[in-house]
């Protein structure tokens, strides 16, 4: 019986030949891999026992269960194909969750998406996933964008999460790291994808510009986590 790594691996070679309606792969995902035991019933109802086991975040702050049922509501719309809401845009300090939580929504898609397309929930199979550190994406210039195998997977993948935008550093002022965001944005715009930032709503204009704040703000879901404190694994 296949390991999961190497369903995967497959799954990753099927959607790059652009098909993935053979029967046979589907009668080798492991038994342990159906949805019931990942903790997903086929529908967008919100359920804790899916946050324990996926997130492990202590609800008890209202901002820290909000964000958690964010990340579970979009996890449950890219396993049910839904259109909406594709963008979650997480914004708060330092150290309270942000990360952890796109982290581990990232990883119920990657394992849960396989026996959610196998079981019918999904007309079509998931593919490939990435997290990715914008610090390098920004960096990039047109010559790097054009020839570099990161930024096409960051265009590229069904699902990506993208970290700390806005601690970027544009020393000479020349507007790159707000321009490569723009187009990130432009380029995923029907893609599911997480953004976490630092950076709260009413700055998002100054600190890119217009565009890119009209972009996080349309067809998307943002959720602030300003008071809440340190996160805590919840036992």
């Amino acid at each position: 019986m296949p390991t999961i790594t190497e369903i995967i691996k497959n799954l990753r070679l099927t959607s790059e030949s652009g098909s993935c309606a053979s029967e046979e792969p589907k009668r080798e995902i492991p038994q342990e891999m159906n949805c019931e035991l990942f903790g997903f019933d086929g529908t967008e109802n919100l359920n804790p026992k899916f946050r324990k086991k996926w997130f492990r975040m202590d609800e008890s702050h209202p901002e820290v269960r909000r964000m958690c049922e964010a990340a579970e509501g979009w996890v449950r719309r890219f396993l049910l194909g839904g259109r909406e809401k594709r963008l979650l845009v997480i914004y708060g300090r330092t150290g309270t969750g942000k990360s952890m939580v796109s982290r581990a929504a990232l990883r119920a898609i990657s394992l849960i998406g396989i026996s959610a397309w196998s079981e019918g929930y999904r007309q079509t199979c998931p593919k490939a996933r990435d997290s990715f550190e914008w610090s390098v994406l920004s960096a990039m210039g047109p010559a790097d964008r054009n020839d570099g195998t990161r930024w096409v997977d960051a265009i590229e993948a069904e699902a990506a999460i993208f970290q700390d935008i806005g601690t970027e550093i544009d020393r000479f002022k020349s507007g790159g790291a707000t321009e490569n965001l723009r187009l990130l944005l432009e380029e995923r715009r029907n893609k599911w994808t997480i953004i976490t930032t630092n950076v709260p709503q009413e700055n998002w204009e100054e600190a890119w510009d217009l565009r890119v704040s009209r972009r996080l703000d349309t067809n998307s879901e943002i959720i602030a986590v300003r008071t809440a404190p340190t996160y805590k694994k919840q036992r």
